[in-house]
């Protein structure tokens, strides 16, 4: 399937749940289409710091994400 619109994720979690909806998140990237661009949105209950945000976007080596929402 190829968009020109990215295709929203929508994940919740809170701050000890990260492991589990980091894995979440690399499964999704890692079986994407090289084709389809994903808007990654993630919904959780208070801000994260700096360095989980960065190490979140940092799952995404193929660049199939092309915008994340935190």
């Amino acid at each position: 399937m190829s968009t020109s619109i990215p295709l929203p994720i929508v994940v919740c979690y809170t701050s000890n749940f990260i492991v589990p909806a980091a894995t979440t998140l690399l499964s999704i990237i890692e079986s994407a289409l090289p084709t389809t661009q994903y808007h990654i949105i993630s919904l959780v209950e208070a801000p994260l710091f700096p360095a989980t945000e960065e190490a979140i976007r940092a799952l995404d080596k193929r660049g199939v994400v092309c915008q994340w929402s935190f």
